[in-house]
């Protein structure tokens, strides 16, 4: 028996994927609690694919609006702007 670190339930040995890199051979979470980890991620990558191109659309109309000059690269709120936008493209492998 196993106590899950993520639930804090004690579980048999078969309710974990087995890992070679532990001391006992088996992760420290159960796997429900990991299949509820990986969909969690999934939404969220789901979520990020999706609607960032809206959200970078809403972003530089609501800076237009304020007065910000998005198009001018000399411009601070323009380069941070770019930054985090190459930051998400890499991460994300485009």
């Amino acid at each position: 028996m196993k106590i899950c670190k993520n639930c804090n339930t004690e579980k048999p040995y078969t309710d974990y994927f087995k890992a070679k890199s532990n001391s006992d051979g088996y992760m420290c979470v159960c796997k429900e609690c990991q299949y509820k980890r990986v969909h969690n991620n999934m939404k969220l990558e789901d979520y990020r694919g999706k609607n960032y191109k809206d959200i970078i659309k809403q972003t530089k109309i609501i800076l237009t609006n304020l007065g910000y000059d998005i198009n001018n690269p000399n411009n601070p709120v323009y380069r941070q702007f770019n930054r985090r936008f190459l930051i998400w493209k890499y991460n994300r492998g485009y």
